[in-house]
């Protein structure tokens, strides 16, 4: 903490040659100016003692640059009061203000009238400071200068004798203050050196993304201490002028705590403050967004990952409603976001982010992602195949620019170029690791100031002995800090890279707690933390590099680390309050992180399985919104922690295990999905648990999806899962055990039983709070109102029922809407179906999901056909056959399509591949694909070849109610027997195709099979 204490001369004189109350205006008019002058500088007025004042800077927010902040003051209430000397001087009143300022360790109160109130060594020396100091004078002590020393010319006096010191004193006459600059030229503020190539790389990338208004990715990659950070500031630095900056950073600990960096950005660039309601809240981020019909539901959708809305929205919506977020932020200015330390990302937050510099459009934004090379370990790909993504590797620093590095932390002459020789070959090119050694040599005074601008060796550095590793540096640092800066740095560690004073205090024993804030105040000095923005209570700091952090948790005792992490979970659930879900996560990571020291110093008793118990509760939880929001990997990761937590015999286990299954099979991993969900469905079969054992089963079958040739077994499993959960009254089991067997229906071609069915089942996902069930029961829905035997009309009817109740929900919107376009274009409204299918197809562009999209290809091509326009269909149609195929999901269903429209389309050879590839799809697929190549085999003249495939094409779909797929066959068949020259038989096809699209409503594909029932007839 910096005292600052003013006092002005020979008042008691004015009094008595001057009229009082002139007096009196003058010197409110001094006290004014000091006040005013002391809080634009970040300091707090303390008390009026007669005609002096003190001030403190450090309370009750410590800044990193308090000294400087006092200095700067002081200066400037000089000037201010010369000024007001020369005003008065035809009164013959002079005040004459005298200045002294000092740095150090006070204690810090509240008085009995509610005011500050600090006492200590550094109040005693400023004032003894302001005492010797001569009319218009600024006296400054030796730990003042010491951290301004880069920002001031001052003149030595010689040393003063002060009342109640034993030793003279050192101090010095402020003679000036730069404009700018920091007080010591050290670390983050010392110039840049050795990355001009790396820097122009970065503003190149900056310049692409605002003269051409696209996003841009760009990773800096490097070891931890090389200088990434640096790098980014000093470009964020040159763009600040021209750019909207927004920052976050990944934690360096626990999974699943996915969106974290999202929320710092979004409360920065839509000003949320941590006071603010959900309703404020919202309302600044459509302010933001601007005039747009989707602001409140993109408002609505962000403020769930802030924790302000109660609800988790699906992993699409969220990407969407980012992005949109960014757009807007950058519509009129160019965006740069930092996510630091991408190498903890959780994978989803890195689609996130490639999410955005993929589908991001007519806005200026940068996307810098800083991480460590072994991130590429897990992503490969990342930024792969991007032409807007750019990379680069930062390598350590050339002997020539690590000397011209500590010249810039140590600027003068004085030290010899062995001893810069020494330090630059000892941090071997790391940024980091100079840093550290300088700071450690002028912590123990090695490396002194000759008092001339320049340096002096005090001691033998020779003999020093430099630790050979950047952690053994910082550990040996941090180990000579005074007792109470070194415990307030290791609690402080076990929060995390950032943290808040709060918490360091709750950590701390009572009766040290009121030492943590002059502790915290020497350790920003040191440059070993700094302060920043808090989120959940005031006084907020960080670490300066992530290796000071992992330095002070390493030197802590297992005993003491377990104690910690459960000190600190209890401290962050009372902080947290009603945004409790925000951080869930983190208590749960360090709940688990005390269970862990505690058994591996071999305590598991009962205080043990509870503490173990209550970390899986709040992991569980986490887990729970990671999967509704279908972030599968980040729930894998949660939940295997959650059953790692649990003795092997907690009957919690299983249904964790299931929906580990669950997330696994989400995740693609079928084979680990499968082990894991036979090893539960066995053990429940032993112990008699049925219904443990249905939901395995259930789930089994969900993730194979291989009914064809299994829909006996299958259907049994459902039907027992069914009757065993209406017993049990399970709304959960119930919804998915008849999601199952919607699913087996409509793969075994009865549309209407499935359609009942996942009906049924959405009633009791919608009754569970199943959001991710219900949203994918919409998707199936879909598609049964098109193919299935529900008439056109009521179809309609029902999809604009659902959208009326689901208003606001996109997912929603994008299935119905698909729904509809097919509907309508069978009624002949072709312009609106093209504007459903427009529709239904931007929601899934906006989301970027590209399966899907290719699937929708479908939908458009349909429509199309109805309109009389196969050539287009077909051109439609590869195109999302090629989608699809680059996703590596299935593809037959749109290749069987495809054959079917090049088909009408004139295209034999086309409609040929095609089929092929859509016969290894399942029955009704296969029908079709061979439907379309035995129409082909007809042209050909192939006739007993073409006559078998299609009566084998009738036979698969005479048993399902697709009542449009069976017509299309009909009515290829009606062909197929023409050619043949079996034209009566052909005229029984159409007629049955007539019946059939007839019951379904479908007045396009009546009439073009009544038109050519009159051509044969």
């Amino acid at each position: 903490m910096t005292v600052l204490f003013s006092d002005v001369t020979g008042s008691t004189a004015l009094g008595e040659r001057h009229d009082p109350e002139a007096i009196r205006r003058v010197m409110a008019r001094y006290f004014d100016a000091a006040r005013t002058t002391i809080d634009r500088h970040g300091g707090t007025v303390e008390k009026f003692i007669g005609d002096a004042v003190m001030a403190v800077f450090g309370i009750p927010a410590v800044h990193e640059d308090d000294a400087l902040r006092a200095v700067r003051a002081a200066a400037e209430l000089r000037d201010a009061l010369r000024r007001l000397d020369a005003e008065l001087e035809p009164t013959g009143i002079v005040l004459g203000v005298r200045i002294g300022v000092e740095t150090g360790e006070v204690v810090a109160g509240i008085g009995s009238q509610g005011t500050t109130l600090a006492t200590g060594d550094a109040v005693n020396v400023a004032a003894r400071l302001e005492g010797a100091a001569k009319p218009g004078e600024i006296l400054i002590g030796a730990e003042t200068l010491a951290l301004v020393r880069d920002a001031v010319v001052v003149d030595a006096l010689p040393p003063l004798e002060l009342k109640g010191k034993a030793e003279p004193v050192a101090a010095f006459r402020l003679v000036s203050v730069h404009g700018s600059g920091a007080g010591r030229a050290r670390r983050g503020d010392t110039p840049m050196v050795g990355r001009g190539r790396e820097l122009a790389v970065l503003g190149q990338a900056f310049e692409r993304a605002t003269i051409d208004r696209t996003a841009q990715l760009f990773t800096v990659f490097g070891p931890a201490g090389v200088g990434k950070s640096r790098l980014v500031r000093e470009f964020l630095a040159s763009v600040e002028p021209r750019a909207t900056i927004r920052r976050g950073r990944c934690l360096p600990y626990g999974e699943g705590i996915t969106y974290w960096p999202v929320i710092t950005i979004v409360q920065d660039t839509a000003g949320i403050e941590e006071s603010d309601s959900a309703d404020l809240a919202l309302t600044k981020i459509d302010h933001l967004i601007g005039e747009s019909p989707e602001a409140r539901l993109i408002a609505m959708r962000l403020a769930q990952i802030l924790g302000l809305q109660p609800g988790v929205s699906p992993q699409e919506e969220i990407f969407w409603a980012c992005r949109k977020f960014l757009e807007a932020a950058a519509r009129d200015r160019p965006l740069v976001v930092l996510v630091e330390d991408v190498h903890w990302a959780e994978p989803t937050l890195l689609d996130l982010i490639e999410h955005v510099a993929d589908l991001a459009r007519d806005v200026p934004i940068l996307l810098i992602a800083t991480a460590r090379p072994e991130m590429l370990e897990t992503r490969p790909t990342w930024g792969g195949g991007r032409m807007n993504a750019t990379a680069i590797l930062l390598e350590p620093l050339s002997v020539g620019a690590a000397l011209e590095l500590i010249g810039g932390l140590l600027p003068g002459a004085g030290l010899p170029p062995a001893v810069l020789n020494r330090i630059a070959e000892a941090a071997e090119g790391n940024p980091l690791y100079a840093e550290e050694l300088v700071g450690m040599f002028l912590d123990d005074g090695i490396i002194q100031s000759d008092g001339e601008g320049g340096w002096k060796i005090a001691g033998d550095l020779g003999r020093i002995l430099i630790p050979r590793t950047i952690q053994a540096l910082l550990a040996a640092r941090l180990d000579r800090l005074p007792p109470a800066e070194r415990s307030a740095a290791e609690r402080a560690s076990v929060i995390g890279r950032s943290f808040e004073r709060g918490a360091v205090a709750h950590l701390t024993p009572e009766d040290a707690r009121p030492d943590i804030p002059a502790s915290l105040t020497a350790l920003v000095r040191k440059d070993l933390i700094r302060p920043e923005p808090g989120r959940l209570a005031d006084d907020a700091f960080r670490f300066r590099h992530i290796l000071i952090r992992d330095a002070a948790y390493e030197s802590l005792a297992k005993s003491d680390r377990a104690h910690l992490h459960e000190r600190f979970a209890d401290w962050l659930e009372d902080a947290a309050g009603d945004r409790l879900g925000e951080v869930e996560e983190i208590i749960g990571y360090h709940l688990e992180q005390a269970v862990r020291y505690r058994s591996e110093l071999g305590s598991a008793g009962s205080p043990e399985v509870a503490l173990a118990r209550r970390a899986a509760g709040r992991l569980e939880s986490a887990a729970r919104r990671a999967v509704a929001r279908s972030d599968a990997r980040a729930a894998i990761h949660l939940l295997e922690r959650t059953i790692a937590l649990l003795p092997a015999d907690d009957p919690a286990r299983d249904p964790l295990l299931i929906d580990l299954g669950t997330a696994l099979g989400d995740a693609g991993d079928f084979a680990g999905a499968g082990a894991v969900l036979s090893d539960v469905a066995r053990r429940a079969e032993a112990t008699g648990d049925a219904r443990i054992r249905a939901f395995a089963v259930v789930q089994q079958w969900h993730n194979s999806a291989s009914y064809p040739g299994h829909e006996a077994e299958a259907r049994a499993e459902a039907q027992a899962a069914i009757a065993l959960f209406e017993a049990a009254g399970d709304s959960q089991g119930l919804a998915r055990s008849l999601m199952l067997m919607a699913n087996i229906d409509w793969w075994s071609g009865h549309g209407a039983a499935a359609e009942k069915a996942m009906l049924t089942a959405m009633g009791y996902a919608r009754r569970a709070g199943l959001a991710r069930e219900l949203s994918d029961g919409f998707g199936n829905l879909g598609a049964y109102f098109n193919t299935g035997p529900t008439p056109v009309t009521e179809a309609i009817r029902q999809c604009e029922a659902f959208l009326a109740a689901e208003a606001g929900n996109r997912a929603v919107e994008g299935w119905m809407w698909h729904a509809l376009a097919h509907l309508r274009a069978r009624l002949g409204e072709f312009d609106e179906a093209r504007e459903l299918a427009a529709r239904a197809r931007a929601i899934l562009d906006e989301h970027g999901q590209l399966y899907e999209h290719a699937t929708l290809s479908e939908m458009v091509a349909d429509v199309e056909v109805l309109a009389g326009d196969p050539g287009a269909a077909v051109r439609v149609l590869e195109a999302g056959l090629a989608a699809t195929t680059r996703t590596g999901a299935p593809s037959e269903m749109l290749a069987a399509f495809l054959a079917r429209a090049a088909c009408l389309a004139g295209d034999p050879e086309r409609a040929g591949t095609a089929a092929k590839l859509g016969m290894t799809g399942d029955a009704w697929v296969r029908a079709i694909a061979e439907s379309s190549l035995a129409r082909v085999r007809a042209a050909e003249g192939a006739h007993e070849g073409a006559e078998k495939l299609s009566r084998e094409a009738v036979a698969s779909l005479a048993g399902t109610d697709f009542l449009n797929f069976h017509g299309w066959i009909m009515v290829n068949h009606a062909e197929v027997m023409e050619a043949a020259g079996r034209r009566d038989e052909a005229i029984r096809a159409l007629e049955t195709a007539i019946d059939l699209h007839g019951r379904k409503g479908s007045v396009i594909e009546v009439l073009a099979a009544r038109a050519r029932l009159s051509e044969l007839a």
